[in-house]
This record gives C-alpha cells, structure tokens and sequence, in this order.
C-alpha cells in the first residue's frame, strides 16, 4: 500500500508592531517605496487569498510591512491577461499556515509551440531595493505535476538575509524553491527553515530547494568563512528528484533536515551538485552537506543519497539508509551517459578537460546503514576521481583550508532567533517525516 507522509510543524512567524490596514481587492496599485524608506511598522491584513488582493498588496505595501494572507485556498495566475505575482523590496508576506492557506499555481496553458511556464511569485532585491529582506511563511503553495506545462513556485533574485520558512512546497515540476543571483546583485543569502517540500519530481527537472550564482566564482571558502552561503536547515523532503541542487558558482549549505524518498524519486541522488553546464555555465562552487537524515522507503534506491557532480567541500555526519548504492558518488556533469560510462570524455585528460571537476572533497563521520560510509565513484570515471588526491575520507586541515581551521555555520541559524526547534543540536534531531498513516 502507498504510504502519505504527514507533517505539522507549528509556524513561528516574525511579530510586527504598528498599524493594521485592510486591502481591498480592486484597489489600484501605487508603487511600493525605495528600500528602507519605512521602519517596517504597518501591517497589511487582507480577508482572503485571491491573486487580486495578494497582487493589490504587494505592489502598495510599504517596505518593511508584513502582508497578512487570509485563509483560503487559491489559484494565482502567469498568463498574459494575469502574470506571476512580484515584489520589489523588503516584505513579510505571511499565510495562516501550512493547509490553512494554499496557493495553487494556474494549470499551465498549452498550444501548436507548446505549454507555458509559470512561476507563482518572484521577489526582487535589485537596484533601489537592493537592501531588501523577505521572509515568506505560512502557505501551503501547490504545483502542477502531469500531464502538461512547468510550473515553479517561488524565486528570490539578489535577495539576502531572507527567511522562508514553515510553508509546504508541493507537487512542483521546476524549482519548487529558487534562491539566485540578479547578475550585479549580491550572492542569494539568508535562511531556508521548518519547510516541507514533497512530490517535486519529473525527469529533468523537479528540486526542492534550488540555488543559483549567475556564474560568480567567488573564492573558496567553508563554514564560518563564508559569510555568503545560502543556509537550507531542519526542513522535511519527501520524494523530490533532487531536494537540494545548486548550480553557476552557489555555495550552500545543507544541514539537519530530514529526507525521505521512495521509489517514486528513486532513480536520482536526493542531495546534488551540479557541475559545468554544455552551454558553459558554471556549476556549484562549494556545499556543505551534515548532519542530516536521509531514508529510503518501500525499495532500493538507484542512485546514491548525495550526488557530487561539481565543486569542492565537506559532507559529513549524515546517516544515510544502506537501501542507497553509497553514500556519496562522484561523476562529471555534461560527459556522462546512462551506460556504462558516465565519463565520457574525448581527450582522456585528467582533470577533465572542463572547468569545476571536483578536486577538494573531504568526507567523514557518514554512516552507510548500521556501518561506516561508503564512497562511489561512477562506472567510467575513476581516471577522474582519486582518494587523497581529488577526495579525502577526513576533515580538512587548516593549511587545506587557507589557514582556517574548518568550524561550522552556528545552529540554529541566528537569524531565526528564538525560533528553534531542536535546541541541543543533532542529538535531539526529530524525523521531521516520521509520521505514517496507511
């Protein structure tokens, strides 16, 4: 029998002071103000959901204002009459919580060239709003899986310090969540907290959590040396064709979160990085993958539970179901095939002879099952792939690491503030996706 996967988490939304202003549906939409021109005091409340009401507030709120979404369940609209929802500027759009407020996405609309793409909301932190902080939570956002269309849920462009937290993530063919770059902006940091992202899955295409750079090559740096990375902690992923992914120069870390998938999303690493795109796009620059839960459920999975087809870093700490082929496997990005040789590579030459192979790996403490880790290399690619040289199965040193001595991101994130959820750490780690009902 099909198991359903249910998780309640309690939503801790940020309190706002000041001023409570009721939005109507069918009010024209002024221009929302340069950044920080306002302390961040008013409270919009609207009745309900509708696309018109969100739409209405969005563009009139003052920067630094909290949108109160009513519950409901709605559709928003990415069409040519009624395009995706956006924000320029600092905004806490804030829903009743997960099942109280559900935004779907509009089924994609197709003709002779094809079926649109749709994104349900776009936040963007540029030019005058370059100080923008967004946070988004208490929503359940639904997407379109078969037959047709792509759809994707939210995107942030040059924002940072967000938080995106206690929302649902579900059922979306692209990127259910995409943390980027917007070219002459700053790298796309904050927080990603106390989510669910379930069913984000289709050949292809289909991630949880999705964070991209503009192909920046910012240097290389780890835990506390990096002020820049996109944090994605103590959420809940069940079967997403990658739950975690990054691509053009991101660097992230991926900690304390639960993942569970099951055949359904069997034939992916759940946990990825991509590298050099065919195009020439740059692939992930660094990761940090630790301390987190990932199961397999009802079969064997096809793939390994992390997927390193780019950049460098640290995996470590994860407990990882032996229901998984490995722990971690290493490949290249646009050689591979689905034979036998995931490395094609007509040159032969070590490093590959394009850009973002993965020569600085260093994994420890993961667990394979009830034993000790296990590192693949994939059919093919082992001229590509040495232990000790490219990959080390140990911490980095300081000298590894230009003189810093490898010491994690604090957790919980601070910027959550007293909104933790485990407060001793990996030890009092729940399984965020534990709970079955046949």
């Amino acid at each position: 029998m099909r198991k359903f996967w249910i998780l309640v988490l309690c939503g801790i939304a940020l309190a706002v002071g000041g001023g409570s202003h009721a939005a109507a549906g069918g009010a024209s939409a002024a221009p929302a103000a340069a950044a920080g021109s306002v302390s961040g005091a008013d409270t919009i409340t609207l009745e309900g959901c509708s696309y018109a009401e969100v739409k209405a507030a969005l563009a009139s709120a003052p920067q630094g204002a909290t949108i109160e979404v009513g519950e409901g369940e709605c559709t928003w609209f990415d069409n040519a009459t009624n395009p995706s929802l956006f924000r320029y500027g600092s905004v806490h759009l804030k829903g009743k919580g997960i099942g109280r407020t559900i935004i779907h996405a509009q089924t994609p609309e197709c003709g002779a060239t094809g079926c649109d793409t749709e994104t349900l909301l776009t936040f963007r932190c540029v030019n005058a709003f370059a100080d923008a902080v967004i946070e988004v939570s208490g929503f359940s956002f639904v997407g379109n899986l078969p037959p047709e269309g792509w759809t994707s849920g939210l995107t942030l462009e040059g924002c940072h310090d967000f938080l995106i937290h206690d929302n649902r993530f579900e059922r979306f063919k692209g990127q259910a969540l995409t943390l980027t770059r917007n070219v002459a902006s700053v790298a796309p940091r904050g927080v990603v907290y106390a989510n669910q992202f379930l069913q984000n899955v289709v050949t292809g295409t289909g991630y949880g959590v999705s964070v991209h750079n503009e192909d920046q090559w910012p240097e290389f740096r780890l835990g506390d040396q990096n002020p820049e990375a996109t944090i994605v902690e103590d959420n809940c992923f069940m079967d997403n064709r990658h739950s975690m992914t990054a691509n053009n120069g991101a660097e992230y870390v991926f900690r304390y979160n639960t993942v569970v998938n099951t055949p359904l999303a069997g034939s992916w690493p759940p946990v990825d990085a991509h590298g050099v795109q065919k195009t020439g796009q740059r692939g992930t620059r660094s990761w940090e993958i630790y301390r987190n839960l990932i199961r397999f459920e009802d079969g064997t999975s096809e793939d390994a539970a992390i997927g390193i087809r780019g950049g460098d870093g640290v995996a470590w700490g994860n407990r990882i179901d032996s229901a998984y082929p490995s722990s971690i496997l290493f490949r290249l990005e646009w050689f591979e095939d689905s034979g036998s040789n995931q490395c094609l590579n007509p040159d032969n030459s070590y490093p590959a002879d394009h850009l973002d192979q993965t020569r600085k790996a260093w994994l420890w403490g993961n667990t394979w099952g009830a034993g000790p880790q296990t590192v693949g290399v994939a059919p093919g690619c082992a001229a590509y792939f040495h232990e000790d040289i490219d990959y080390f199965q140990r911490m980095p040193t300081a000298a590894e690491l230009g003189g810093h001595a490898y010491v994690p991101h604090p957790y919980p994130h601070p910027a959550r503030g007293s909104d933790r959820l485990f407060g001793d750490g990996f030890e009092g780690l729940a399984d965020l996706c534990s709970l079955v009902v046949p």
